[in-house]
């Protein structure tokens, strides 16, 4: 009989021995290890799900792991982030605050985008000879790549963000790069050697609404624009405000509202300013033969252009404006 070390016993069809090893038997033989403590914590993955053979590694911000033993860890959904290492779930953005569907804008070539990734073309297979695409970020984040295999110095990836461009090649992609939104990501090969390419992943919490948004909820992927009458002057609001008597803003997504013109008003919330009553004129009194009529003047009154005096004015409207002026 062959003993096996003391922490060894044999393991066939699902089952653990409770007998050393023997060679008589047709099994297993493997070290037996405490469940409790060998599988791999929540927020925590390994290729086996055990801290065994290798040891378990915490999930990279952005993603999570609810459970024990996990082999992987699951990107945190739309309108949610972790923003830290070891996540057991993920946090719902705020009210203010978005994490849109798309990170990313193909804006051209045959580079390709899923979730928090983009990829060379044709990934993770060779790229072609003279290969080129474009890519946009949608939200501000960090980049890191998760594989990079590229022709040193002659197929490039290149990062510009803030106005800065940063190109790799080789081995060596981006590893904890801050980009903004609306940076872009290019990649051209060239005609000799084509390798496999790249994995890139964007670790991004959530971002506030711009001025003349909105979001009133949590675990929002987009942000409402303010609706005409109303305006919104800061990030990361949660509402919009109406814009006061005498002002307006006809279009949505105003960060202000817009002073009636002299002569004209506007209630609270409006989109448009009115003729202002105080200075009406009733039609019928409209003398429009260039002349003011003298009968209904108490003044003497000029050429005018057809507008109305003030004695032209109905009952109950301010007449301290000049001759023909708002008429």
């Amino acid at each position: 009989m062959i003993y096996a070390p003391s922490d060894w016993t044999s393991y066939e069809s699902g089952v653990w021995g409770d007998e050393p090893c023997d060679q008589s038997k047709i099994c297993l033989c493997v070290q037996r290890l405490n469940f409790s403590s060998s599988l791999c914590a929540a927020g925590t993955y390994s290729n086996t799900g055990w801290n065994y053979p290798k040891s378990c590694t915490q999930c990279a911000a952005g993603e999570y792991s609810i459970s024990t033993g996990s082999t992987a860890c699951t990107s945190c959904p739309t309108g949610a982030f972790s923003a830290s290492t070891g996540a057991t779930n993920c946090t719902n953005c705020s009210a203010g605050t978005y994490k849109p569907t798309a990170l990313f804008t193909i804006s051209s070539g045959l580079c390709t985008s899923s979730g928090s990734f983009i990829y060379s073309p044709n990934y993770p297979s060779n790229y072609n000879t003279y290969d080129s695409c474009s890519i946009t970020v949608v939200i501000s984040g960090t980049l890191n790549a998760a594989a990079f295999y590229t022709e040193s110095d002659f197929d490039l990836l290149s990062v510009t963000t803030g106005g800065v461009t940063t190109t790799y090649s080789g081995t060596s992609g981006p590893s904890s790069l801050s980009v903004a939104a609306g940076s872009t990501v290019s990649f051209t090969s060239d005609l000799s050697v084509q390798y496999r390419g790249w994995m890139i992943k964007l670790t991004a919490s959530c971002t506030s609404c711009a001025a003349g948004t909105y979001q009133a909820s949590t675990g929002s992927t987009s942000c409402y624009s303010c609706p005409s009458g109303y305006y919104q002057a800061s990030t990361g609001s949660t509402s919009c405000t109406s814009c006061p008597s005498g002002s307006y803003s006809a279009s949505v997504g105003a960060t202000a509202c817009s002073e009636c013109a002299e002569g004209r008003t506007s209630a609270s919330g409006a989109s448009s300013c009115m003729t202002s009553p105080s200075h009406s004129c009733e039609i019928r009194k409209w003398y429009q033969d260039g002349w003011c009529d003298p009968i209904n003047n108490v003044a003497s009154c000029n050429y005018d252009g057809g507008d109305c005096c003030n004695s032209t004015c109905g009952v109950g409207y301010s007449t301290n404006y000049s001759c023909g002026a708002n008429g």
